[in-house]
């Protein structure tokens, strides 16, 4: 019997690669030029979509709870702002998988990236802030100039991004230029209006933690996956030794403690769940919950609650 390796899913992953970019351009047209989108999969856990907006950054205080000794792990973790998958590259992990059921999560985080690794610290925030007041206005193709500036921003980061990467961000331009927008790109949070909070969030965002993160962004694996949280066993991931999940507990239709036994045949021995939520759910005081697992909570200044699920 041949034993799981990162090498065979990334083998799969590259198969799935052609077929899934024609899909991804499908749905990045129409979202951006028609109101309506195309449902390619029945999604009736969440209200999240397989086309939808792209948080610009985490609106969570990942800097005050993420694990920073990471060496060795692997890492799996929501794709969204790509955040998350950032911080566990600067805490040493090399081996991470993002998930996320909206498809155009992975080419956001690819541009950031690609961003980080081309410019330094002060130019990737002043370049980041634009991009993000940019896009998650609706009127923004209104502005031309700003079109321009975009696509001239894509050839300087042309040798850090993929072909299918290019590709959907010169289908975003061309749809801008013959179309216009009717969907935004990037989700308004109400801390855009503060890009301070960005900074504040995220500890990646320091003049060191920056450079070391450019560093090693150049020694580690980032895997996406194309799938929402409940269907990721179907995806012949493998087992790991951590899980960001966010908030995504807290935005379940279904029955959350489900979720989380699901997760634990995703989990290595001893391995960790993270969660992140306004307020302690029910599912951790879950019969089938602490069957599996040991839980804490701890509860953060701003008001967030981050509760850690230990495997049984």
């Amino acid at each position: 019997m041949v034993a799981y390796s990162a090498t065979s899913f990334e083998r799969v992953s590259i198969m799935k690669n052609k077929s899934s970019i024609k899909t991804d351009l499908m749905l990045l047209e129409k979202y951006l030029s028609r109101k309506q989108v195309p449902v390619i999969e029945k999604n009736k856990i969440t209200r999240f979509k397989c086309a939808d907006e792209v948080y610009p950054y985490t609106n969570e205080p990942l800097k005050l709870y993420y694990d920073k000794n990471l060496d060795n792990k692997r890492v799996l973790t929501v794709t969204s702002s790509s955040d998350h998958a950032l911080h566990a590259v600067l805490a040493g992990a090399k081996d991470i998988t993002c998930f996320d059921i909206n498809r155009f999560c992975k080419y956001y985080a690819a541009l950031k990236i690609a961003m980080i690794k081309k410019y330094d610290y002060e130019e990737y925030l002043d370049k980041m802030e634009d991009l993000i007041f940019w896009l998650t206005k609706y009127e923004w193709d209104e502005d031309t100039s700003r079109i321009k500036d975009f696509a001239f921003m894509l050839f300087d980061l042309s040798s850090y991004l993929k072909e299918d990467e290019k590709a959907f961000f010169q289908t975003f331009i061309r749809v801008a230029n013959e179309d216009g927008l009717k969907n935004r790109f990037l989700s308004l949070l109400f801390l855009d209006n503060d890009p301070f909070e960005m900074i504040n969030n995220n500890d990646y965002l320091t003049p060191h933690n920056y450079t070391k993160l450019k560093e090693e962004l150049n020694n580690c694996n980032i895997k996406y996956v194309d799938s929402n949280v409940n269907k990721l066993r179907n995806k012949k991931i493998g087992k790991y030794d951590v899980i960001y999940l966010s908030n995504i507990l807290s935005t379940l239709r279904k029955d959350d403690s489900k979720l989380l036994v699901y997760l634990r045949k995703l989990l290595n021995d001893d391995g960790i769940i993270y969660d992140c939520a306004w307020n302690v759910n029910d599912y951790v005081y879950s019969s089938k919950v602490k069957k599996y697992y040991d839980a804490n909570s701890i509860n953060l200044k701003d008001g967030h609650v981050i509760t850690t699920f230990f495997k049984k």
